[in-house]
């Protein structure tokens, strides 16, 4: 099993505002039970697994659709996450949640917003 920080987008925001402080990095809260390990495809067909991001302290997974409003409503938050946290040792992984989006699409909407 696979123990690192795992959240979708709605618990991103809670563990990065109140797990940071503007001075640096507080103590993690306690986070109790794992995810086992799984492997994805990106839009360019490489492949991913969790196990692959062994150097990071945390992980934190955002599930993106592009024609989704409501996705959509936070692409500028999470691209201004990945670059506030970049410098930390804490992996920024977007899944696309919607199986009726093809890689071209997944691709482009990625490079528009800079995810």
């Amino acid at each position: 099993m696979y123990s690192k920080v795992i959240s979708s987008i709605l618990v991103v925001f809670f563990f990065v505002d109140s797990s940071f402080s503007q001075e640096g990095v507080q103590e993690f809260p306690e986070i109790t039970g794992s995810v086992e390990n799984f492997t994805l495809k990106d839009y360019s067909g490489n492949e991913y697994s969790l196990e692959d991001f062994t150097e990071s302290k945390a992980i934190v997974i955002m599930f993106i659709a592009t024609r989704c409003p409501v996705s959509n409503a936070y692409n500028t938050r999470m691209a201004s996450l990945y670059m506030d946290y970049s410098d930390k040792p804490i992996t920024f992984l977007g899944i696309n949640s919607n199986k009726q989006e093809d890689a071209d699409e997944v691709k482009k909407h990625a490079n528009e917003n800079s995810l």
